[in-house]
């Protein structure tokens, strides 16, 4: 709880926490519900994996103890304050995870450095990215969701790669042209990866949650930020290029579009971030 978020719900409905009081003995109950966690092994039990989870608190058990250290999830959950197991970790009453809301460390989107450019194109083009949830302070890792649309064939899947080009953080040609980057900012490009198609004709809307990675990026710093005692932030715009059906003309309906601190790492003088 005493963790501060930027911006956690703003992706996706990422969890619902509900208190409640039950019984005579007051016991406190807290749930959650596809709520965004990412997996550790416990402090002081390394033999423990249990879930730090969005709403500030770090529960073990149920599907969670089949995860490995690092995997990033999306857990239902029941909790009472009763369960402790130490001074910082619940054993949860039940904590599920559906069929595709576990994401393998090792399928996480990280970024990748090297020259990229793209213009946008039918191909190419995202039909958005929702803004992307996690913490600024290591609290999931490093760890980011968010959600990524596209048309695109029925049979074929989407994802996304991330780049980091330093010969490339403008604002040229995109919808803030003419605009200039902040300081402590940088900008990252998203590039659509899609599966190859069998199939041909008309497409379809799909979507995809996904997580991304930033380890190696703040291991990179690439402004070279120096921690405060408070922290410093490294500010990350997300640069894309997306379809935009209400166009007003065919030349404006493919455009580089740019979300403003899609995610943020904080430097610390004092610790490992």
């Amino acid at each position: 709880m005493k963790k501060a978020f930027m911006s956690l719900f703003a992706a996706i409905a990422l969890g619902t926490l509900l208190p409640s009081c039950l019984g005579d003995g007051g016991d406190s109950t807290y749930s959650g519900e596809r709520e965004f966690a990412v997996v550790t092994r416990n402090a002081t039990d390394n033999t423990i994996i249990e879930a730090k989870l969005s709403s500030g608190i770090r529960i073990t058990g149920g599907d969670i103890t089949s995860c490995s250290p690092g995997d990033a999830i999306l857990v239902t959950y029941k909790v009472n304050f009763n369960n402790y197991i130490d001074e910082t970790t619940i054993r949860a009453d039940y904590a599920t995870i559906a069929s595709g809301d576990r994401f393998l460390s090792a399928s996480q989107k990280r970024i990748v450095e090297s020259p990229f450019t793209q213009t946008p194109t039918e191909d190419n083009s995202f039909t958005g990215i929702n803004n992307p949830s996690g913490s600024y302070d290591q609290y999931f890792l490093d760890r980011w969701i968010t959600t990524i649309g596209a048309q695109v064939q029925s049979d074929q899947n989407i994802s996304f790669e991330l780049y980091y080009n330093e010969d490339n953080q403008g604002l040229e040609n995109t919808e803030l042209a003419g605009q200039t980057l902040p300081d402590n900012t940088i900008i990252l490009d998203a590039k659509l990866v899609k599966s190859v198609s069998d199939t041909q004709g008309s497409k379809t809307a799909k979507t995809q949650i996904l997580v991304a990675d930033l380890t190696t990026l703040r291991a990179l710093n690439p402004l070279k930020i120096t921690g405060t005692t408070s922290g410093t932030d490294m500010n990350i715009w997300l640069r894309y290029p997306k379809y935009n059906s209400n166009a007003s003309s065919d030349d404006k309906k493919y455009t580089l579009a740019v979300i403003q601190k899609a995610f943020i790492l904080r430097y610390y003088a004092s610790s490992s971030n």
